[in-house]
């Protein structure tokens, strides 16, 4: 039995280090990779400059479309409010 103290582990031994392309650090660039590699992950779901300029068009184009709409609605409403008031006035009392 030991006398209740805890022997510290150790770590693993490292492998040896590579100072890679650019020098640097001695990883070989690792840190440098794993950071690029995170950031090559968060930008696959970023929208791009034609994403961004494909979603404006289809605003523009649903903006038109409604607008479209609305002014025919309005000139249907204002053409069948005129019917109904001039056939009022107009139709002879009985």
């Amino acid at each position: 039995m030991t006398s209740g103290h805890l022997r510290p582990v150790e770590d693993p031994p490292s492998p040896p280090r590579d100072p890679g392309p650019r020098g640097g650090n001695g990883n070989g660039g690792s840190i440098h990779g794993e950071r690029l590699a995170r950031i090559e992950a968060k930008m696959e779901h970023m929208a791009t400059r034609e994403d961004i300029a494909s979603v404006k068009t289809l605003i523009a184009e649903k903006e038109t479309t409604t607008l479209r709409w609305l002014i025919g609605i309005i000139a249907l409403a204002a053409i069948s409010l005129l019917t109904v008031l001039i056939r009022m006035f107009l139709s002879t009392p009985s």
